[in-house]
This record gives structure tokens, sequence and C-alpha cells, in this order.
């Protein structure tokens, strides 16, 4: 395990910190504040460790080059790991003794690290460099202590619905709306799911002649994870935990409604695939190019997949369960170690890769920004909203950027503690009611004592 950095050490940390940042530029929300200032100084080496897809990894590692460029005295050894192996390869890196300098992190591991003192305080780094919270989205912040904060959320992604196109056209479908405003109110959303339902011999869900078990192609595909199912119950004022902090929220009745209005896609009105079903369907991108499914709940990074397999697709607004529109924004941070021996250069690089501008092409098709000004800047906007790529087209803007400022909750897997511990028991007891072999109070009943020990609040 890491030593952790006593006051002295973090003292000298942040002291040559504000060294370092005072002989820079002080304008974080550009390139330009990564002039080569590096001249004389001693060459140092940073880990870096990441995960990503392969485009993904292609547009860090030319961001990378950019910056290697700009620092001269820095070469960054970069350690891509596919993220199903991703914690337990840093688990052994630090056990190891040689942890990396900076590491993308995962919620459900961030969180305690940081609590043990694993990780800086971003907070205090990205305010030494004249940054406040209020430049953020407000929910995006990692904090795990009173004016402790692993920082913002590296680059947010966003439930959404995308649709195919030519689907709605032959079912004779008026196209979704992406305004907010005009959302589908549940009871439409399951309506219109009942049409594009078709099985093998063309009828569709309103038929009384529906073949359930030989279905060509389903209205939608709702995935049972939870950023899938919580802005369906934030929509209707329900919360993974009690509004104290103190009990399974998931068992108040508003949240059961939702839930319970999910697994009946699957069980009742055959519209989406079960979680059997879904499995062995092909990738999101695929399904929706071959009309295995006409609509698609998936987070704003399968834009980047749908957008290269030549969809004819759009994005709409989420369905609208209860009295608000609500989705959920979410990501990873980039964390920098504390016993890292190089923190004024780590810094510098957490700084220009968390630069919407540096990795533009993620944020014109896999990531969002987390800077607000991203989201009111006209010019700004222009960069990466509507239009800017084949992966966001029309309607993007009102489906997801104008929401994820405005009707966006924070999410849970970053603001409840022990949040880990707690899915690792909902996921396998959802499962049941997903599959119909229970109803959903039932299996969050059965499993409520068990997650209770496990709750201690939010962060």
């Amino acid at each position: 395990m890491i030593r952790r950095l006593n006051f002295l050490s973090l003292l000298f940390v942040l002291c040559s910190m504000l060294i370092f940042i005072s002989a820079c530029s002080n304008n974080t929300g550009s390139n330009n504040n990564t002039n080569d200032n590096t001249s004389g100084k001693k060459k140092v080496e940073l880990t870096f460790t990441y995960w990503g897809s392969p485009g993904e990894k292609k547009v860090i590692d030319e961001a990378i080059d950019r910056f290697e460029k700009l620092h001269t005295n820095i070469s960054v050894k970069r350690m891509h790991i596919p993220n199903s192996d991703f914690q337990t390869k840093i688990t052994s890196m630090v056990s190891s003794g040689n942890p990396p300098d900076l590491t993308y992190t995962n919620p459900e591991w961030a969180m305690p690290w940081a609590e043990e003192g694993m990780f800086l305080n971003t907070q205090e780094l990205l305010e030494m460099d004249g940054l406040s919270r209020e430049d953020f989205l407000d929910y995006s912040w990692y904090d795990y202590g009173e004016n402790k904060s692993l920082g913002p959320i590296q680059a947010i992604v966003s439930t959404t619905l995308l649709y195919n196109i030519d689907s709605f056209e032959k079912a004779g479908l008026e196209l979704p709306s992406a305004d907010v405003n005009k959302a589908w109110t549940w009871d439409e959303f399951v309506d219109v799911s009942k049409t594009l339902t078709i099985d093998k011999n063309g009828n569709n869900g309103h038929s009384p002649e529906f073949d359930k078990d030989n279905i060509l192609q389903y209205g939608v595909n709702f995935p049972t994870d939870w950023w899938a199912y919580f802005p369906i119950i934030a929509s209707n004022n329900g919360d993974f935990l009690t509004e104290d902090g103190k009990g399974l929220g998931l068992l108040e009745p508003e949240a059961v409604e939702g839930l319970q209005a999910i697994a009946d896609l699957y069980n009742v009105h055959y519209v989406a695939p079960d979680p059997g079903v879904a499995a062995v369907m092909p990738a999101p991108a695929v399904a929706l190019q071959t009309q295995q499914v006409a609509m698609q709940v998936i987070g704003k990074w399968a834009m980047l997949d749908v957008g290269d397999a030549d969809v004819n697709f759009g994005v709409a607004a989420l369905p609208q369960f209860g009295d608000v529109y609500k989705t959920v924004a979410f990501g990873g941070v980039i964390s920098i170690f504390a016993d890292t021996k190089h923190p004024e250069e780590a810094y510098q690089l957490y700084k220009f890769i968390n630069d919407p501008s540096s990795v533009l092409e993620l944020h014109q098709s896999l990531w969002m920004p987390t800077p607000k000004k991203w989201y009111t800047d006209p010019e700004l906007i222009e960069k990466w909203g509507a239009g800017s790529s084949k992966y966001h087209p029309e309607g993007f803007n009102e489906a997801l950027l104008k929401p994820v400022l405005e009707d966006t909750v924070a999410s849970p897997e970053h603001t409840i503690r022990n949040w880990g511990k707690i899915q690792s028991i909902i996921r396998p007891a959802l499962d049941q009611a997903w599959s119909g072999d229970t109803t959903v109070e039932e299996a969050l009943k059965d499993v409520e004592a068990e997650v209770k020990k496990y709750i201690e609040g939010r962060y």
C-alpha cells in the first residue's frame, strides 16, 4: 500500500506546485497555457494508466504526443489497460510499490482510496491555478471530505435515447422529439415501442396475433444498468437512498414504480429484450444498424460506434416517467497519486487532458465537457455541439447538451458511500425482477437488511 503523505510532505508538494504554476500561464481554458516554459528543466518521465476503446486510445495518444512537444522536459509512459482488468492491474502496481503518477479512476475504488490519502487533493491544485468549483458543472465533483475532492469528472457521459430513423419511417411513425419539454410520457413510450416491436410474421406488439417468442425487431433495448434506470426513477422524484441517506431509497414507492415499469417492458409488454436475450444480441450500434432494435437507451459513448456504423440515426429525449424530466451524467476522473515524485509535471498532464480543446475529437463523439462555459459560450458549443461531426446529429443540443446543463441529477456512483458494496447486492437482486421471477419490491425487500449494513450516507 502506498504510504500517505504527511502534512509537511503535502505542504512541500503544494508549495512546489504554486511556484511551478506561477511560472506558467493562468488560463486553463485553452491550449495557450501550455507554451513550452521547460527549457533547462530536468527531464522527467510520468507513468499514465488509462482505458478506452481503440478510438479513444488513438485520440489520447495523439494528445499526449502534443503535450510532450509542448513540455519537452516531460515524457509520458502510457499504459493502456482493458477496463475489465484495470482495477486489478492498478492494485497490483500499488501493492508492489510502483504506482503510476496519474491514472483513470473508477468511483467504486477511487473514493475509498482518496479517503485513505492515496491521491492528491485536486481541488487545492485547481484553486491554486485560479479556478473555482463554479467553473465546472455543479454535480461533477468527486468530493470525499470537506474541501477535499478528486476534482470534476474528466469527461461526462450521459444517458440518452438513440433511434433508427428507417425503423420509424417504415412503421409510419413520427420521429421522437429531442426537446425535453416534448418528451414522451411513459405510456406514450410504451405505445410507440409496441408499434416498433415486430414478430417474424410482421405483427407488431399491438396485434392480437403478436408472437412474443419470435421477435425480429424489438421496440427498444433498455439496459438494466443503474445509469439506465436512474433517470426514470429520478423523474418520479425517486432516489437510490432515502433523503436522510440512512435507508434504501429504491424501496420507496416513487422508485419501485419506475423500476417495475422497466421490468414490465421485458415481461409484460415484450417490447424490450430481457437480460438473457440482450446478452446475446450484438453491440448497440450493430443492433440498431441491423434493426434488431428500433431504439436504444444508452450512454453518450455509444454515439461514436453508431456514427462509425453509418446508421441512419437520431437522438431523442428520454421518456419522462414522472412530473419532471431528468437524466444523469457520470464518468471517471484522472487522479494523481500522492506518492508521485513529479507532482508539478503530473498536474500539467492532468490539466492538459482535462482541457476539452486538447481532446476535441473525443468531445465531438464520445465524451462531454465538464467546464460550464462549453455549454454556454456559442463559439465553444459550435466546436462540439450538433453538426460538429457525424456523431452529433440534429437534435443533439436539445437532447443532450442542454439537459446535461439544466436537467441532470448527480450520479450516485460518486456521491454514495460504499457504492461498490451496495451495488454488489442490489444488482443480483434486481436481476430476479428483470427476469420476471419476482417483483421489484419483493426482490429489494429480500436484500434490504444486507444493504443497510453498508449504507453510510452520501459524500
